[in-house]
Formats: C-alpha cells, structure tokens, sequence
C-alpha cells in the first residue's frame, strides 16, 4: 500500500508537505510522525488505521509518536463508548500501550521509533510547563464553534451512526490537547524526541473536528500554519454505536465469518460501502480473495465482481474476506509477539527459568502452545494427564512465556530464553 492509497492531504499542506516532508523521506533524513487513537480492541477500523500509518515508515528515520486517548475513552458520552467501557480499570489502558507498539511493529515499524503515551499524561506534563498555555488552551477552546458538533448527512451514512448523534464534547478537548501536544512535545517529552513534531496524522472520523480546531489556534497566533496534516482515507465503519447495538461487535480479529456476517446485515451495510471496503482496502493489501464460484466458496488472485451478486451475497462476500484480512493481521502480530525473548539476569530468575524449562514434558508442553490446541488436545497429544498440562501451562503464564488466547486456548508469547550473567 503507498502513501497515496493511505491517505488525503488538505490543499492548503500539500505545499509544506511536499517540500518539506517528502524531501525528508527522500533523503532520509529524520521525520517525526504524530497520531492520536482511541484503540482499545482489534477491530478492523482501529487495525486499518495502523495498517495506514505505517505506510510511512518507508524510511528508518521516521519516528512515531502515538498517543492513546485515554481521556475519550473514559467518557461516558462518546458514540464509541459505553458506561460499563469507562470503568475499566486503568490497567486495560497500560497493556493497550504495548499492545499498540506490537501492531506496529508486526507491520513493519522499527519498534525503537515507536513512543507510546497516554494523552492524560501529556496534559498532566503541559499545565506543568506554563499557566499561561493553560489560558491559550481554554481560550481557544471557548471559539470552538457550536454548528462543529453537528455531524453532517455523508457522516452519519459512512459511520453508521443515528441521525441525532452529535461530536461530543470530549472529542472536541481531544483534538486541542493533540494539537498543543504536538506543540509543545519537545518541552513535554524532550528525551523523546529530536527536533519537533512534523507530521501530525489524522483518522478520517476526526479530521473535520481537527481542522476546525486547528484553524481556531491559527487565528489565535497559537499554532502556526507549517504543521501538515495528513488525513487517512475513509474506511466505511459499522458496529461501533450501542444506541444500535448494545453489546459492541464491530468485525474484530477473533470473529468468525458468520459472526461478521451478523454484523454487517444488522447494520444493512450498503453495496456502495462493501464496494469501497474492497476497492480501497481489501483490494490493497489482500493477494488473494473470497469469491463464489459455481455455489462454492473458492479462493481467487482477482477481486469477486460484486455486482453480478445479491445484496446478501455481498455482504457474506465481504465477511469472508474482511476474516481473511483480519486473519492475515493476526497472523503477523502473532509471528512478531513470538519473536520476543524473555531475559533474565538476576540469579534468583535464572534459577527460577532454569529450573521450569529443565525438563523436556514443559519444553513440549511449550512448543504445542502455538493456539491451534486447546491444553486437552495438549494433553492428548503428549499422553498426559489434563490436570498435569494444565499446571505447566500455569507455570509458564506466571512466567509471560505463555497467555491464553479468546478461544481458551494457549499461545506461546516468546520463542527465545536469554540468559545474562
């Protein structure tokens, strides 16, 4: 996928971003990347936005700086959210961070040009740095215009959102606290960063809330018109409103085809969406496709033709291939999760890690942990009693050489040991 398929420019950047970032990328020379997300969960919208960003990473010197936006995520009111989401224990946000840095990564990324933050912590770090950039944040948010809330008709069709549903406040402060975050970085984070914050990359849901924000701290004098922003193309979103659907399934990582299916006729997902999903996304990163050909369900190197198709069929042609694309970005997070190795220096962990991979039940235990067998297929495998499989497997989770996947099943997380003495 290139940068072209990735994302769209606004007119007013494409000079600045032309002669200024590219020329960078060109040369090689150091380019730092800034992106705000709400992820919490591998559905395919947040998986898609990664899967853009790191068309970027072409370069070694390009640098991301992510921020989780922690402070949406826990509001109550956002379209995306729920009461039960936003009293989530803090924890779920700490492990988002690395899971973050492992996508990425699994994607092509450099892992040490990648710094994950919270945006709770950044706000905490900028109204230490001066009251007086507080004044600027708070005034400027005061010229926020009202009619900005309103969500416009294309919206409200491309996102699947009820018709009332309105940006919500907290998306508003959101998008402030990511544009004077880029501002200040280098005084927030200086051990983080070299030089400043050139790039500042924008979901395609939010960019409207952005480019209002931004032109309101332009006419302020607070930022200055050089900071490009690039936009990412569109990707048709359904499952994400609980006003539809009060249990959140947006098409996720682990769903089977049947259960995308489910989601995509709930929603009445529109032959034009399912036509833009292929065209611009599938159609991008999949070599090879689900087609029906002859009533059966075959493999093809060529995009199915939608259009001699049903509705019905199109929308089970698009849960067949949005799990293969899933299926695809599991596959590579999973490969880069398992590149890790565990490292133990202290004599007390040696000792500990020693002694546990000492016998060769536990290393074949650990080398069927691959989450294809549940630990009675394990146990069956190896001729061994459940109880005994299972106690191993507990071992080596107290260890993080293991963890237990949805299906219950275990998945070896390290493929490497690395004594130090």
């Amino acid at each position: 996928m290139s940068l072209d398929d990735a994302f769209d420019l606004a007119p007013e950047y494409e000079h600045v971003f032309r002669e200024a970032i590219k020329q960078k990328l060109e040369k090689g020379e150091r380019v730092n990347v800034f992106f705000s997300t709400n992820f919490f969960n591998f559905n395919y919208y947040y998986l898609t936005q990664f899967v853009f960003l790191s068309t970027l990473a072409k370069s070694p010197n390009v640098y991301f700086y992510i921020a989780l936006a922690d402070t949406v995520l826990f509001a109550k009111k956002h379209v995306h959210f729920s009461s039960p989401m936003a009293s989530r224990e803090t924890g779920v946000i700490q492990t988002n961070l690395e899971v973050i840095r492992d996508i990425l990564a699994s994607l092509g990324v450099r892992e040490q040009n990648v710094f994950v933050f919270k945006s709770s912590e950044a706000w905490i770090k900028f109204i230490k740095l001066d009251d007086q950039n507080i004044v600027e944040f708070y005034k400027a948010l005061s010229l926020f215009p009202n009619s900005a809330f309103n969500i416009p008709k294309w919206w409200v069709e491309r996102y699947y959102v009820p018709k009332n549903t309105k940006f919500s406040l907290a998306y508003a402060v959101q998008k402030y606290l990511d544009l004077f975050a880029c501002k200040f970085f280098p005084q927030i984070y200086p051990e983080e960063i070299e030089g400043k914050i050139d790039v500042f990359v924008s979901g395609n849901a939010g960019s409207r809330l952005l480019l209002v924000a931004k032109d309101t701290l332009i006419q302020e004098g607070t930022l200055s018109k050089d900071l490009p922003i690039l936009v990412m193309k569109g990707v048709p979103c359904f499952g994400h409103t609980q006003l539809v659907n009060k249990k959140f399934c947006m098409p996720s990582i682990d769903m089977s085809v049947q259960e995308i299916y489910s989601v995509i006729r709930q929603y009445n997902v529109s032959s034009k969406h399912i036509k833009e999903l292929f065209d611009n996304l599938l159609s991008k990163v999949l070599s090879e496709f689900i087609v029906f050909e002859y009533g059966k369900v075959l493999p093809s190197k060529k995009q199915p033709n939608l259009e001699k198709h049903s509705i019905k069929d199109q929308r089970f042609l698009l849960a067949y291939n949005l799990e293969a694309y899933l299926k695809k970005l599991k596959s590579q997070l999973q490969d880069k999760q398992s590149a890790k190795y565990y490292s133990a220096n202290k004599p007390e962990n040696i000792l500990r890690i020693s002694k546990l991979l000492g016998s060769k039940f536990v290393l074949d235990v650990l080398n069927l942990s691959n989450g294809n067998n549940s630990i009675t297929e394990i146990s069956r495998k190896l001729g061994k009693h459940t109880s005994n499989v299972s106690a191993i497997i507990s071992k080596l989770r107290e260890e993080g050489l293991v963890q237990i996947n949805k299906e219950g099943r275990p998945v070896r997380t390290l493929n490497t040991v690395k004594i130090n003495f």
